[in-house]
């Protein structure tokens, strides 16, 4: 229904969005019941959870329902949607297939009520449920996740690609890989679609951006091995396994063709660890043949430098100056000793500028020496 005076529709003006001197009205849409056999849970580009619930087959207007997209599990656990229920299910605007409640009065007595996830059905690791839309975290789970944990400080620190710029790159398609980051040209990344602006128009991440991460990545060409291990994001491995690996096998393709019990051996990592590198090396080598292709590095260089550090292990607590934590202990082991994590009587040294804490009392009680933080940087140099 519309007012036909200009000058009516005028005086009316309009909402953000659609005129005052307009109405518009829609048939109720056409309603069935059925029954809801499963809950189908998958994890999508950008690490979210979706919810798909499988039907008995049913007719709504005019196309058959066998599968509904559920908006998030508290929506599904506020409404008690129980396996085995009568569900009513319509057309939102005689298009997408929607579930509204369930049908009480007919709720069998063999329903099983549905139980929320607590853990990534992919990964096992435990879920994000701090908002609506639950996510998993674990990078290998998801696309942006993926590419952020590659670009991240701990990995190949790329500079210029942050969560934004990754969850744009999975939704836009540009990048299903980390492999697919060194193929974008300049353009394609200055048009990368980042959201839009107060006016309506699209924003994108623009040249002068676009320049700062293609310098960042042709920079993440010089990062050392460990760091291409690590930014993989492989199940089990870390900034630490990422230095194991390396320093055992000295190349990627001594590690590809490593065995899981070679594997396994390595620091204690054990034969579940073991199996998982080694599953996701095999499932990334198209990625990794691709990384080497575009230059990363893919051995541990001999510069044939002296091993002053060999056959020590130095544990750090707290600040290096000059260093992070990561390039601390890649630092140790440049020089052939052993950054690790505990104290025990293994132990060299400790490096902290604390007394009072856990690891300090424990070196204490063991008699290992602790080294100042600025003293522990001027014998690195």
């Amino acid at each position: 229904m519309k007012a036909d005076s200009l000058a009516t529709r005028r005086r009316l003006g309009q909402h953000t969005g659609s005129p005052r001197w307009a109405l518009a009205y829609k048939y109720a849409p056409d309603t069935a019941v059925t029954t809801l056999r499963e809950i189908e849970i998958s994890v999508g580009r950008t690490g979210r959870l979706g919810f798909r619930a499988v039907l008995d087959p049913v007719s709504v207007g005019g196309t058959t329902i066998t599968h509904v997209t559920m908006h998030n599990a508290p929506w599904i656990t506020e409404r008690d949607l129980r396996i085995g229920d009568e569900v009513w299910v319509y057309r939102a605007g005689d298009v997408i297939p929607r579930v509204t409640s369930a049908n009480l009065a007919a709720r069998p007595a063999d329903a099983q009520p549905w139980v929320a996830p607590t853990h990534c059905p992919q990964c096992g690791e435990e879920l994000d449920t701090t908002s609506l839309l639950w996510r998993c975290h674990t990078p290998s789970c998801s696309i942006a996740g993926a590419l952020d944990y590659w670009a991240s400080p701990d990995a190949l620190d790329i500079d210029g690609i942050g969560d934004a710029v990754c969850v744009a790159l999975a939704e836009s398609g540009l990048a299903t890989s980390v492999a697919d980051l060194y193929d974008l040209t300049l353009a394609q990344w200055a048009a990368l679609p980042l959201g839009v602006t107060k006016t309506g128009a699209t924003r994108t991440l623009g040249e002068l951006n676009a320049a700062k991460v293609l310098e960042g990545l042709e920079a993440s060409k010089q990062q050392p091995l460990n760091r291409v291990i690590t930014g993989l994001g492989i199940r089990m491995t870390g900034r630490s396994v990422g230095r194991w690996l390396a320093s055992r096998f000295g190349s990627m393709d001594a590690l590809r063709a490593a065995s899981v019990e070679e594997l396994a051996a390595i620091n204690k990592l054990g034969t579940i660890k073991a199996q998982h590198i080694a599953d996701g090396l095999a499932r990334l080598s198209p990625v990794i043949d691709r990384l080497a292709a575009h230059g990363l590095t893919m051995t541990v260089p001999d510069d044939g430098a002296d091993k002053p550090l060999a056959g020590k292990t130095y544990v750090v607590s707290g600040a290096v100056p000059g260093y992070t934590r990561t390039t601390i202990a890649e630092r140790i082991e440049a020089l052939g000793g052993t950054a690790s994590s505990s104290v025990s009587a293994k132990t060299t040294a400790l490096v902290t500028a604390e007394t009072d804490t856990a690891k300090a009392r424990k070196a204490a009680q063991l008699g290992i020496p602790v080294i100042d933080p600025a003293i522990f940087a001027a014998i690195l140099a």
